[in-house]
């Protein structure tokens, strides 16, 4: 069976799913459980199970909300040391140029 893949999202939660599919009939959504089978165009897929690990997509929403915590944690930092840096430049150019 020769795969194509474009990209994969979840039907149901619409998360993009990262998974080698290669040999596999079936992939799992990590969010929320879902199983999504691999159709190889000669199969027919009649029905979808949805196999919920609560633990395991509750520890998936939170590594999400803390990556983006993270990010606008470290944007913070950025914009005030750089901020921090043009303080201390002007006030060298002013106590260079004054004196």
């Amino acid at each position: 069976m020769k795969y194509e893949l474009k990209k994969l999202n979840c039907p149901s939660y619409g998360a993009t799913i990262d998974v080698d599919i290669k040999d596999r009939d079936t992939v799992f959504c990590s969010y929320c459980g879902t199983q999504i089978a691999i159709d190889d165009g000669e199969t027919v897929v009649t029905h979808n199970i949805n196999i919920h690990d609560d633990a395991k997509v509750i520890r998936e929403e939170n590594r999400h909300i803390e990556n983006e915590k993270n990010r606008s944690t470290l944007k913070w930092i950025l914009i005030g040391s750089v901020t921090l840096v043009l303080v201390m430049f002007i006030a060298y150019l002013l106590i260079h140029f004054l004196s």
